[in-house]
């Protein structure tokens, strides 16, 4: 989980206005904002009945050994949004919170 490793912790809080689940995985430091969103979306199939297919935002936090605070302070990177219809075609708007490198996501 550090930059001798290239790896890093994804960890992300999926929920709505009822519910929140958190989900963690270990990425590699290449790893692109749009895969992140993709395993994010992902995860849908993992989810507790209550937010399968109802969750609203996903806010991502990227960690290593020595970032815990990234997430103690709510300071995610990118926050993902799903916009459902009701005919069945969810879409979904992205924000990055601020710039990201993954070796360097560290509190300032």
């Amino acid at each position: 989980m550090s930059c001798a490793s290239h790896l890093c912790m994804l960890l992300t809080e999926i929920g709505n206005e009822y519910t929140m689940e958190r989900h963690i995985a270990e990425v590699a430091q290449r790893t692109t904002p749009a895969e992140m969103v993709d395993w994010v979306k992902s995860r849908d199939d993992h989810l507790e009945d209550e937010l399968r297919g109802r969750w609203k935002y996903a806010r991502i936090y990227l960690l290593d050994n020595e970032d815990a605070s990234s997430f103690d302070d709510k300071r995610h990177v990118i926050t993902v949004y799903a916009i459902r219809s009701r005919r069945g075609g969810d879409r979904y708007e992205t924000v990055e919170d601020r710039f990201i490198n993954l070796c360097s996501a560290r509190s300032p």
